[in-house]
């Protein structure tokens, strides 16, 4: 993106959904129109030396005359769980039978796709990101900790309910030729409000700071959750005791490591392969100028 360095104070980035309204409030001259092809093209987007100017971003349109009219369908903010469970339950797991269910919470069990999807979004620490850990050591520490599945089934069990129904949606939308995006219109904010509810802040905690879901930051975590995974095989491999009288189980190893492919899973988002989350993060929240 071609700039002005001398000028250039700050640069705010709307989507195709900016009201009409905003474009009759501004002055022409303090924003800038791009298309996302032009903006990721060789010659980048061209802004004028002026301060504080805006880019607006249209997403799917060569020209920002569709804004004339209204908005062509309502902006949303959904994340997907279910994905993660369909993903994970496909997975062929050595050593151990297809389906195959893991115990959690109490008497809870789930599969490797549900451990998948709890992974990060729900459980974690929010004040300490797997990939800011300063060694590998610190990293694999954090992973551990992180990977706690808190001592409350009623929790848990909610969580599961609350994806499993997302599971459903998908899978009913899929079966009648429908899409996904279609099954997830069904939900709105008001069941992240429900998520955050249900793990008592957690849930978005954890998004405000998921640096391990991006770039390297997944590479880093997934990498520290694997190793931690191999260490427990090889010990089961071993025949070694995780407490007396209770030897190391190939299972055992699979739940560090569901939790370890969210973030890998997470890695080939496609919003998620170039983002700079820690920049975006350290300007929104933090107010430190980025470039």
């Amino acid at each position: 993106m071609s700039e002005n360095p001398s000028t250039l104070t700050t640069i705010d980035a709307y989507d195709l959904f900016v009201d009409p309204q905003f474009l009759a409030s501004h002055p022409r001259n303090s924003f800038t129109l791009a298309s996302v092809k032009r903006l990721t093209s060789e010659e980048g987007v061209e802004l004028e030396p002026r301060s504080d100017p805006t880019v607006v971003v249209f997403s799917e349109f060569e020209h920002p005359s569709v804004l004339a009219g209204p908005r062509r369908r309502p902006r949303t903010a959904l994340w997907g769980s279910g994905e993660h469970v369909l993903l994970g339950d496909h997975v062929g797991l050595p050593g151990i039978p297809q389906g195959s269910k893991f115990k959690i919470s109490g008497d809870l069990v789930a599969t490797y796709g549900q451990l998948l999807a709890l992974a990060g979004d729900f459980i974690g620490i929010p004040t300490a990101p797997i990939c800011q850990g300063a060694t590998e050591d610190e990293r694999r520490g954090r992973f551990k900790q992180a990977s706690q599945i808190p001592n409350d089934p009623q929790e848990i069990s909610t969580i599961l309910r609350m994806i499993n129904d997302e599971v459903v949606a998908l899978n009913n939308a899929i079966r009648s030729g429908s899409t996904p995006s279609d099954a997830y219109k069904q939900f709105g904010i008001a069941r992240e409000l429900e998520f955050n509810r249900v793990t008592k802040g957690r849930y978005l905690d954890l998004a405000a700071t998921n640096f391990d879901h991006f770039g390297d930051g997944a590479v880093a975590a997934y990498r520290a959750g694997h190793a931690a995974a191999l260490k427990i095989a090889e010990l089961a491999g071993k025949g070694a005791l995780s407490q007396p009288g209770v030897p190391w189980k190939l299972e055992n190893a699979y739940i560090p490591n569901a939790f370890a492919d969210h973030y890998l899973s997470d890695l080939f988002s496609a919003g998620h392969l170039r983002t700079d989350r820690v920049k975006l993060h350290n300007c929104s929240m933090v107010r430190v100028p980025v470039t």
